[in-house]
């Protein structure tokens, strides 16, 4: 059974749908953006919250400096531990199983 499976077979707690802006020190004008799926109480104790997100990164090839896009998925124990999290904004609830996400 997946983590989103798992949620949406538990009453009353599907899964929804976030918005996060992390800052950026470097740029603070600037915000790193993540999608993050978790439950409606953020706060439950054992729960799985998931974040994606994209970043570039500088890398040097042959002389030439590229900055490609990397995807990133990584789950989180707790959103405590997002030194950077400024914001998180819910978008969506998310309704019916994993095959219809």
């Amino acid at each position: 059974m997946t983590f989103l499976d798992n949620l949406l077979s538990r009453k009353g707690s599907k899964p929804h749908l976030y918005l996060a802006l992390y800052a950026r020190p470097k740029h603070p004008d600037v915000h790193h953006q993540a999608l993050i799926i978790a439950p409606k109480n953020l706060t439950a104790p054992l729960i799985e919250i998931h974040k994606f997100h994209v970043k570039n990164t500088l890398q040097i090839q042959d002389n030439q400096p590229l900055q490609p896009w990397v995807y990133e998925a990584s789950t989180i124990s707790s959103l405590a531990n997002e030194d950077r999290l400024l914001v998180l904004v819910c978008i969506a609830k998310l309704k019916g199983s994993i095959e219809e996400l």
